[in-house]
């Protein structure tokens, strides 16, 4: 597992925790998390239609 550091400005992160603490059960460490892995799940869909489109503009070719 990795640490992450952030330096973000002070209002970003007020509004931040605002959000967090309006959402009654994340902290803003549990909604960081989250959004790193909505990210790493929709940049993985996005490789994966890539593929699939090479694969199938490849097979097209033949």
């Amino acid at each position: 597992m990795r640490k992450i550091i952030l330096k973000i400005k002070t209002m970003d992160y007020l509004d931040f925790l605002r959000a967090s603490n309006e959402s009654g059960k994340l902290t803003v460490e549990d909604m960081l998390y989250d959004l790193i892995q909505y990210y790493v799940i929709v940049e993985r869909n996005k490789s994966k239609l890539f593929r699939i489109k090479q694969k199938k503009m490849t097979h097209f070719d033949d």
